[in-house]
């Protein structure tokens, strides 16, 4: 047991001995590391210059600690390079170890040679040197991407001095040289300071307050009266005239303006049917324009008076004092005794009248559906198929004569733009209600400083 301790005592101090004999004998390396840190590069030459004679003074150290070696031989390569010593960068580059990158730094000295010399065929050879030099430093390293573009760089540069031999050095090595210019020094620090200000803005995560005025209208509600007679079953408007404004009424109603309150829905045809008082539940008015479009019954005659008299009913039976819009909804066709007096009604009390027609120019025959769902023309006591043609005159002078407006739809499709027409038109405005809204600004500096990285990389 003795025994054993007094051996692994004396391990130990072999051992310790030993480290303190390495610090000491690299301690050179050490001091040059520290001063090629700070700057001083004639003092970290004469650091590595002794490192290296202690190395070559024993050989074995440097298949022992390679790596030390490398890096005294490498940063002893730097040093020289930064002082433009280009003659004693390739001199130590031929014994330098692979590690080191002698090639790529005894080609980038030919290149400094070949941009001083006024020679065109000396400065051709330095170029060639040069371009050797890189093109082993690529197959030693070929990951690299700066000693790639050095070697492009140097092979172009090459190549146009074997063309253009007489072009002086400063002007072909000025445009192509990215290691040099106030311009590109300038552009560096730029795009740094952006970089890195948006990044801390980014970090503060700022916030823009935006104030919006947004117009309040009066709340209204709508009264729609829908024509249901046999004649807005004619086909000239696809699928039908009928179909294709419950469609379009539908439609108006999923993307009901704001102001609109409440909404009440009249049938008609040769006489009048309330479906629907006014009701903010639309899915009721949904309902029942579902039901009157799948109603096989053939209603005839068209008594518009009848229409007005049942909305009129409507507004005056709702014990809120909200305005109420009116829309007839027809082909045009008026076979009723009523409709002067409930205009002049209409007029007396104040309320307008928007009329919708809907239907082509053309001559169309009135189809009659069967109790099988089958459709035949429908035809009068005569055994004559019964045709319909539009007729915009009623409407027009309804809505002329309550004030209201009047617009014309002739394939549906615009049945939609027309009834929000008329809603904008009816608008009153009673003020203005005010709304502030944080949004945050960092997605924006985040992607200025990306930008800025970018241009950064390009010219790194």
């Amino acid at each position: 047991m003795r025994a054993f301790v007094s051996t692994v005592a004396v391990l130990l101090l072999v051992s310790g001995a030993a480290l303190v004999g390495y610090a000491r004998w690299t301690r050179p390396l050490g001091d040059a590391d520290a001063a090629l840190a700070d700057g001083r590069l004639y003092e970290a030459t004469a650091g590595y210059q002794i490192a290296e004679a202690r190395f070559d003074a024993l050989p074995a150290a440097k298949q022992i600690v390679p790596v030390e070696y490398s890096r005294a031989v490498g940063n002893h390569l730097l040093a020289l390079y930064w002082l433009k010593r280009y003659e004693e960068v390739i001199d130590l580059a031929q014994k330098a170890p692979a590690a080191a990158s002698p090639n790529f730094w005894s080609a980038c000295a030919f290149f400094q040679k070949a941009t001083v010399e006024a020679a065109p065929e000396a400065r051709l050879g330095w170029l060639s040197r040069a371009e050797e030099e890189f093109r082993k430093a690529i197959e030693a390293a070929p990951d690299d991407w700066d000693t790639k573009y050095d070697f492009e760089l140097t092979t172009r540069l090459a190549s146009e001095l074997r063309k253009q031999p007489n072009t002086p050095p400063k002007q072909r090595f000025r445009p192509l040289s990215r290691r040099s210019g106030w311009a590109r020094e300038a552009a560096i620090a730029g795009l740094t300071c952006v970089a890195g200000g948006a990044l801390v803005l980014a970090l503060v995560r700022p916030q823009a307050q935006l104030t919006t005025r947004i117009p309040q209208f009066e709340r209204e509600d709508l009264v729609v009266m829908l024509d249901r007679s046999a004649s807005m079953r004619a086909h000239d408007v696809p699928p039908s005239r009928f179909s294709r404004a419950t469609e379009e009424i539908r439609t108006f109603l999923k993307n009901k303006p704001e102001n609109i309150d409440r909404v009440a829905l009249v049938g008609f045809a040769g006489s009048s049917l309330i479906l629907s008082y006014l009701t903010r539940d639309l899915d009721t008015v949904a309902f029942y324009l579902d039901w009157i479009e799948q109603d096989p019954q053939t209603f005839l005659g068209t008594n518009i008076g009848a229409a007005l008299k049942s909305a009129l009913e409507v507004a005056r039976k709702d014990d809120r004092k909200t305005r109420k819009i009116f829309v007839l909804l027809s082909d045009g066709e008026d076979y009723g005794g009523e409709l002067n007096r409930q205009v002049a009604v209409f007029r007396q009390e104040g309320h307008h009248i928007n009329s919708i027609g809907i239907g082509s120019d053309q001559e169309v025959p009135v189809p009659e559906m069967q109790p099988d769902g089958r459709e035949i023309p429908l035809r009068d006591e005569g055994g004559r198929i019964v045709r319909t043609r539009f007729e915009e005159s009623t409407l027009r002078e309804v809505a002329t004569n309550t004030g209201g407006r009047y617009l014309r739809s002739r394939t549906g499709g615009d049945l939609t733009r027309a009834l929000q027409e008329i809603e904008q038109g009816e608008r009153r405005r009673v003020g203005w209600r005010t709304t502030t809204e944080y949004r945050d600004l960092y997605p924006a500096a985040l992607a200025l400083a990306v930008a800025a990285i970018a241009g950064l990389w390009l010219f790194l």
